[in-house]
């Protein structure tokens, strides 16, 4: 006598089906959770590395301002430059929405990567242009450097000795039309706003502030990162006499 075969029944499939798009469905959540994630920890590294890439060249250079060789003939002051260099590269700046800084020292190198065999004058500045900020120095103009893209806001501030004591300290920072021509330069603040776009994130309301050395920024609705970052950098050349 024949054994009688038996399957799943209509019920049991139905279930069975629906169980497996559940797991689906949530290892598909599962999925996309971890590629947003993922896509922001991306923008997140991408505006660290542009922040430390950015300080690290001004600061550099912000360390040689000022800086003099007994071999070079003076032609002109070094240190933070508040008159034009030449055509090319221009004063620093108090500028409507960013401002631009240039800087002079004796040395081989600008901040472009142009290089020399004598030590000699050099001038560098730092200035934005269409959302990123550049570099251009004086050994060859010809030559700009894009140091990093997505520049909303830059600022700076320098720090002024104004108690001739002999004593060195910045009394207060002050933008560049508000520096004094006889009272030494002893330190530069620097503030960016650096910004990466990102469709994962939500649209913003365009409310959120940013405050960036005195300067006020509101976001504007879109999708993306941002990211503040300042610091102080003081002068090691400078004239101690006016200190």
């Amino acid at each position: 006598m024949r054994a009688a075969q038996k399957g799943f029944s209509l019920v049991e499939l139905m279930v069975a089906l629906v169980l497996g798009l559940i797991v689906t469905a949530a290892a598909i959540q599962l999925f996309i959770t971890n590629q947003k994630t993922f896509v922001l920890q991306q923008t997140a590294s991408q505006l660290q590395q542009d922040s430390q890439q950015v300080m690290r060249f001004m600061i550099r250079d912000l360390r040689k301002a000022g800086l003099i060789w007994d071999t070079v003939t003076a032609t002109r002051d070094m240190g933070i430059q508040f008159s034009n260099w030449s055509g090319e590269i221009p004063a620093s700046a108090e500028g409507t929405d960013n401002d631009r800084l240039t800087l002079a020292y004796n040395g081989k190198s600008d901040c472009a990567g142009n290089t020399v065999a004598d030590w000699t004058e050099v001038a560098t500045t730092y200035y934005v242009d269409d959302g990123s900020l550049y570099c251009k120095g004086s050994l060859d103009t010809d030559v700009v450097v894009e140091l990093v893209p997505g520049v909303e806001s830059f600022q700076v501030l320098y720090g002024i000795d104004t108690n001739n004591d002999g004593v060195l300290g910045a009394s207060r920072y002050v933008t560049q039309d508000q520096v004094p021509a006889d009272i030494p330069v002893v330190a530069v603040k620097i503030g960016l706003l650096l910004t990466r776009a990102n469709n994962a994130l939500p649209e913003s309301d365009g409310t959120r502030e940013f405050h960036i050395l005195g300067e006020t920024l509101t976001e504007p609705a879109d999708r993306a990162m941002r990211k503040t970052l300042s610091t102080t950098v003081r002068l090691r050349n400078y004239d101690w006499d006016a200190i």
